[in-house]
């Protein structure tokens, strides 16, 4: 039953919102609602957590693109991370970009401003790192023939997602695609909340036990 109010906290969340985003500061602990005969009804609300209600678009799903994967998309550093949600996906050249990041973001970039230098390019890292993106793809063939190792061993470090592209592709479309993914999955999942929102309410105004709402949840969500 905690996993049902978590979904259901989640649920309102989004209905209220109308967008998915991050998980809010926990709502009121009730709140009072007339149903049938004027009768009130104490309905209690409970803390957002961080329950997926929708499959998150991960690195992994970005690399499996047809146009990264033709491409020969490699990842060096961060391999154990690509289960890691990819909020955006974002180009950039300029070598201080991560002060324009709010996290979550898969950035591309060609690297023709980020210069040479060892700790210039370790601070890049620690910076995006910092900044919570969830990876960075080097295209090569402009400024790298190879991803310098010092930006692989810091990645590694930083637990920041690093990868390479062996051939130029065309990053406004690659950005085209993930954001259609990435809006259509939170298309999705804003039907799916707002039809157990209304589904609840209905069953709430009904005079509905706990356990109703439990097993209506236990229905809709398949668990």
């Amino acid at each position: 039953t905690d996993r049902a109010r978590e979904q259901f906290a989640h649920f309102q969340e989004a209905r209220h919102r109308q967008v998915i985003l991050p998980p809010a500061p926990d709502p009121p602990q009730g709140t009072t609602c007339e149903g049938p005969g004027g009768r009130l009804h104490r309905v209690r609300t409970f803390p957002v957590t961080n329950w997926a209600y929708s499959r998150k678009v991960q690195i992994k799903d970005l690399l499996e693109m047809d146009l990264l994967a033709e491409a020969g998309v490699e990842i060096l550093a961060g391999s154990d991370h690509l289960n890691r949600e990819v909020r955006w996906v974002h180009t950039g050249e300029i070598a201080d970009i991560a002060q324009y990041l709010s996290g979550g973001e898969a950035l591309l970039t060609a690297a023709t401003g980020l210069g040479n230098q060892p700790e210039q390019l370790r601070r890049y890292v620690r910076e995006l790192a910092g900044a919570g993106a969830a990876c960075v793809i080097i295209e090569l063939g402009r400024s790298f023939r190879n991803v310098p190792e010092e930006m692989v061993k810091e990645a590694e470090a930083q637990d920041l997602g690093l990868g390479s592209l062996e051939q130029e592709v065309p990053f406004a479309a690659v950005t085209r695609r993930a954001h259609t993914e990435l809006i259509s999955s939170a298309h999705t999942a804003l039907e799916k909340a707002i039809a157990i929102d209304d589904a609840l309410n209905v069953l709430i105004l009904e005079g509905g036990s706990l356990s109703a709402m439990m097993e209506l949840l236990a229905e809709r969500l398949n668990n």
